[in-house]
């Protein structure tokens, strides 16, 4: 991403209409960039919305949106969700894991032969 910084000329030369038709295409390039940004915010708040129906078992998951909060489109804020997503993806691995583990120790019971409640 590339951004641009206007500044008003010290002496702004041509009509009002030819100004405009000279920051235009920066203008269309800000926009394009805003949109960018809204769409990396919206796809990291909808898998942190996917995993954490996962997580609490909701397999019922509806693919809308979530809707992004437009008042900060800050690289700051993206890396915290982004942060948040990566806890999510691990604690999601991690309940995966202890799920197959007592999905094996459920299917081979207790190889030992002792009960658990006598002890």
């Amino acid at each position: 991403m590339h951004f641009f910084f206007l500044s008003q000329p010290e002496n702004p030369s041509g009509t009002i209409k030819e100004q405009l038709a000279a920051i235009a295409p920066v203008l269309e390039q800000l926009w394009q960039q805003k949109e960018e940004r809204i769409k990396e915010f919206s796809d990291v708040q909808s898998q942190i919305q996917q995993i954490c129906g996962e997580i609490a078992g909701n397999l019922n998951l509806n693919d809308a949106s979530p809707a992004v909060d437009e008042s900060d489109l800050s690289l700051k804020k993206l890396d915290e969700y982004q942060s948040e997503l990566q806890e999510l993806q691990k604690e999601k691995v991690t309940l995966i894991m202890c799920n197959s583990d007592v999905s094996v120790s459920q299917k081979f019971g207790n190889p030992t032969g002792f009960r658990s409640q006598n002890m």
